[in-house]
């Protein structure tokens, strides 16, 4: 009896050690690299087939690296400060979207850009904010695209919001779901009442596999992993099986910042995932980090001095990650 019970703890005990081992190994084995030229952080980073794609954090200058990061040419600096989305669909055809309502598309690689923006009636189109020389007011309607997805070199959309700066955010503010069949030369404004039945026939349409549909990280078209906040605004990961619509929420563990952002979520593979972003605290803006081993049941805040999270992506068996502090770097994955 008493040999059973020591075999049945070393084997729990071996147990917690492997689990343990997995969950805080992601501050070990990243590569540094380096932009030259770089002078803003990195925002997004983005794949297309043949190259990784990085959109710096208040420029909007688009980098590229054909050689899996050793190199990075500077491509172009296209009319937003903040690029939200990158999207390329094959080698050729390649979407970006963000602030101030621009929506951009390549058909040649990425060397060249062309704007294909929805028709808004007053949309600002100049640079404004934190500028000190320029009304923080202006007449006119903000635009910004958070979200934005195509099935192929013509059909897409992009979602967002607008409001009046005169009149105020809260005061004014209105979403906005735009849907092009013909790479954007005519976009189509998705009502609000429409705009979830929209979205869930895209959805199905779009077969997606690990990727993300408005907001929503989809491991296939019957299963979505979303973050949200409850009603005291704690954060917390709902996963969906959309075919019964079943749900379950699981509670993220606080982490030790006053104010956060959780920017990403992706996983490595069935069962291994993490929840990426960083501190809003004004000189601590450092990542906040969480990690799942049980396909996000439950999930473990990871401690770590790395600078706040932006971009990240998987790309060439390596996990990218960009944020403050003009951080890139990768970890070649198992």
């Amino acid at each position: 009896m008493k040999n059973t019970i020591r075999i049945f703890l070393i084997l729990f005990l071996l147990q917690a050690c492997q689990t343990t081992h997995r969950i805080t190994d992601f501050n070990q084995q990243w590569e540094l690299l380096q932009m030259e030229g770089q002078q803003l952080p990195i925002h997004r980073l983005a794949a297309s087939p043949k190259a990784i794609w990085a959109a710096d954090y208040g420029s909007g200058t688009l980098y590229q690296s054909k050689n899996k990061g050793k190199t990075w040419h500077k491509m172009l600096t296209l009319g937003s400060e903040y690029l939200e989305v990158l999207q390329f669909v094959d080698d050729k055809y390649g979407f970006t979207c963000g602030d101030y309502g621009f929506v951009y598309r390549t058909t040649d690689a990425g060397l060249s850009w062309q704007e294909i923006s929805p028709s808004i009636d007053g949309r600002i189109t100049d640079r404004y904010r934190n500028h000190p020389e320029k009304d923080q007011k202006p007449e006119g309607l903000f635009v910004a695209y958070y979200n934005m997805h195509f099935l192929d070199e013509n059909e897409g959309f992009v979602s967002g919001f607008s409001y009046q700066p005169k009149e105020g955010f809260r005061a004014s503010y209105e979403p906005l779901v735009f849907h092009t069949i013909d790479a954007g030369k005519n976009w189509n404004l998705i009502s609000k009442e429409k705009t979830e039945d929209f979205l869930a026939a895209y959805v199905l349409r779009a077969q997606p596999q690990n990727e993300v549909i408005n907001g929503l990280f989809y491991r296939d078209k019957t299963e979505s992993v979303q973050l949200a906040k409850d009603r005291s605004r704690q954060d917390i990961v709902i996963r969906k099986q959309r075919a019964s619509m079943a749900a379950d929420t699981s509670y993220l563990p606080p982490h030790p910042f006053k104010r956060g952002m959780l920017r990403h979520i992706l996983f490595l593979n069935k069962n291994e995932g993490y929840i990426l972003g960083g501190s809003l605290d004004e000189g601590n803006q450092k990542a906040i980090v969480y990690k799942t081993v049980d396909a996000g049941r439950n999930w473990l805040y990871i401690p770590t001095e790395m600078p706040h999270i932006h971009g990240a992506v998987i790309y060439g068996n390596y996990l990218w990650i960009s944020g403050k502090e003009n951080m890139l770097k990768r970890r070649k994955l198992r």
